[in-house]
């Protein structure tokens, strides 16, 4: 009541230090045919009724709006991914140049997933849903890459199984981590965090959810990796990784399973498959 009193009094001192002609004010008050003929009037008009009555906002306020309220859902970045998960074909459809070198192709994979990277870190991430509480979330894929201990030898096609396991504790708190075994089988080494940060040369990803869908993103030395979980709530769900190097040459990464510097000049990530289980799978 005193914000609308202050204002009604500057109201009072603007027209009394205007001074407007009374008589032109009340004359122009009264409805005339002319509006009609002269578009500028017309206009004016329109203006006028459009700022005060608002009907965008007489829409924002109704039952329309309000009846389709849903819970708060973070921004949509997976459809940037999809653009560049699929294939060539996807990429020349979504305006992207020719992805004939594949250095380029890989850049633009990492690229977006850098950028999914940043904004989970940024923007704020939404905690677990209730559902997931005492549970645990164990993703499986492999990894097709061309590879090297960096500075031996020929690069060698090799395929390299991977898992990343997720577990919320009955207060909401994430432990998380990633497991992957070498090329021969014989090592097998594993990357662990604790909360929803991570996103580092020695973490298992930062994560976000966002309704019913767990996006986990890592960027660790020129090799980017995004995993995206989707759970039913009960005991269902899916899984979709994505993998890219940045730049054209090779991409050096310390490997998990036996600790030497790998240089990798091409990655992809196989299907994945998910499982979800009572209770806490690290304890095991």
């Amino acid at each position: 009541m005193v914000l609308l009193a202050v204002i009604t009094a500057c109201f009072i001192v603007q027209i009394v230090l205007a001074a407007p002609p009374v008589a032109a004010v009340i004359g122009g008050l009264e409805p005339t045919t002319d509006i009609a003929s002269n578009p500028k009037m017309l206009y004016i008009a329109i203006g006028i009724l459009g700022a005060t009555v608002m009907p965008h906002n007489l829409y924002l306020h109704s039952s329309i709006v309000q009846t389709r309220a849903k819970a708060l859902q973070r921004p949509s970045y997976d459809d940037i991914l999809q653009i560049v998960a699929r294939d060539k074909t996807r990429l020349k459809l979504s305006g992207f140049p020719s992805t004939r070198h594949k250095g380029s192709f890989e850049m633009k994979k990492f690229t977006c997933i850098a950028l999914v990277g940043v904004v989970v870190s940024t923007s704020g991430a939404l905690a677990a849903p209730q559902s997931l509480y005492g549970k645990t979330l164990r993703v499986t894929w492999n990894e097709s890459r061309s590879q090297r201990v960096r500075g031996e030898g020929e690069f060698k096609s090799v395929s390299i199984p991977l898992s990343y396991t997720v577990y919320v504790s009955s207060k909401g708190q994430i432990f998380k981590r990633l497991t992957s075994t070498n090329a021969s089988g014989n090592h097998t080494g594993s990357k662990d965090r604790v909360g929803m940060s991570g996103s580092d040369d020695q973490g298992a990803g930062s994560i976000s959810f966002s309704g019913n869908t767990l996006i986990s993103t890592t960027n660790n030395g020129g090799l980017g990796r995004r995993i995206r979980i989707s759970f039913d709530g009960g005991s269902l769900c899916s899984a979709e990784v994505l993998t890219g190097k940045a730049g054209i040459g090779a991409a050096t990464v310390r490997s998990n399973a036996t600790g030497k510097m790998l240089e990798f000049e091409s990655v992809s990530a196989g299907a994945a498959s998910c499982s979800v289980q009572e209770g806490n799978a690290f304890a095991n």
